[in-house]
């Protein structure tokens, strides 16, 4: 069975080394490294270039000629790769030295077509703060369903007919792979560790499950009224309708081409449910942003009614039935 990894580099060259050398001390080594470097200013293709001539591995550095952008560099990264099992990865993290051995072997013993494992999130020095994402999703009494970690992905080459190529209009690239794999019932989340998540100032995010103490649900719910006063405050932004209208027909687009084919490892029906949950999330979109044109008394009512009836279930539950009244 060959093993790639798919590298994205973007002027990396403060953390990339790090990297580097963790696969070279993998207990299983990869049969092939393909790096796809964004026109990067700084040392990164010199660090690359340097690492390709002593790897024990092939090292394969593709060049772009114009900035492809993080979902599109990723894309050209995957296209390249020729491995059975492909792994994903950042340009900044370090893998825990039986990551590809262990998850290889989760890999061989499921029909699911995408792995993710758990991270353990560190400082910019790489100290371990004692909480993994996974965790901090877990504590927070979050839906697994937001754990889209690309850092951690690991992909059999049979679901490329799926996922590749990725769409210029999606927003990311781990989003596009990890949503179709869920939509699809081929995701699978590995529930132990296998590298650090490094958090610096380059890739600090107000994303919560990334904070480095560990979450409590009061610390959620802080974290939404929050972004629902900023929200109103007009300093914060946040999905529109009209993104997730896109991504969802981008979704649909792609389901309704592999619908067409005969992909074995897809169960009869699945593609048509999972056009009808898009279908479904498109149309509570257009209610919920009816509710918000509504005066305030008006939402008040509408809002409670729809509430009542179950609505919200779907719908991140009473923190979204408090937006759409509280935001127009």
């Amino acid at each position: 069975m060959k093993i790639s990894i798919a590298m994205a580099t973007y002027n990396g060259e403060r953390f990339l080394q790090e990297q580097l050398d963790s696969f070279v001390a993998q207990s299983r080594l990869p049969d092939e490294l393909v790096v796809s470097d964004d026109c990067s200013t700084d040392g990164t293709l010199e660090i690359l270039e340097r690492f390709a001539k002593e790897a024990p591995f092939e090292v394969i550095i593709n060049k772009n000629k114009n900035n492809l952008g993080y979902a599109g560099n990723f894309n050209r990264a995957l296209e390249l790769t020729t491995g059975d099992l492909v792994f994903l990865s950042d340009q900044d993290d370090v893998w825990f030295d039986n990551k590809i051995e262990v998850m290889c072997n989760h890999a061989s013993n499921t029909d699911k077509m995408v792995l993710l494992n758990d991270a353990v999130i560190t400082d910019t020095e790489l100290k371990d703060t004692g909480v993994t994402q996974l965790g901090q999703i877990k504590s927070g009494n979050l839906p697994e369903s937001l754990y889209v970690l690309g850092c951690s992905v690991l992909i059999k080459r049979q679901f490329f007919k799926v996922c590749l190529p990725i769409p210029k209009g999606y927003s990311s690239h781990d989003g596009w792979i990890v949503k179709l794999a869920e939509g699809l019932n081929n995701k699978l989340i590995i529930d132990e560790p296998f590298q650090y998540y490094r958090r610096h100032n380059s890739n600090e995010t107000s994303y919560v499950v990334n904070k480095k103490k560990q979450l409590k649900k009061v610390h959620i719910l802080v974290d939404k009224l929050n972004k629902i006063y900023h929200r109103r405050k007009g300093t914060s932004k946040f999905k529109s309708k009209e993104l997730l209208n896109q991504q969802n027909t981008l979704l649909k687009k792609r389901l309704t081409s592999i619908d067409n084919q005969k992909i074995d490892f897809l169960a009869s029906g699945i593609v048509e449910n999972f056009i009808d949950v898009l279908n479904e999330k498109t149309n509570n979109l257009t209610v919920r942003e009816s509710l918000r044109s509504k005066p305030i008394l008006q939402r008040l009512t509408s809002g409670y009614s729809l509430y009542k009836d179950g609505f919200y279930d779907k719908n991140s539950g009473i923190m979204s039935y408090l937006r759409d009244i509280l935001l127009r």
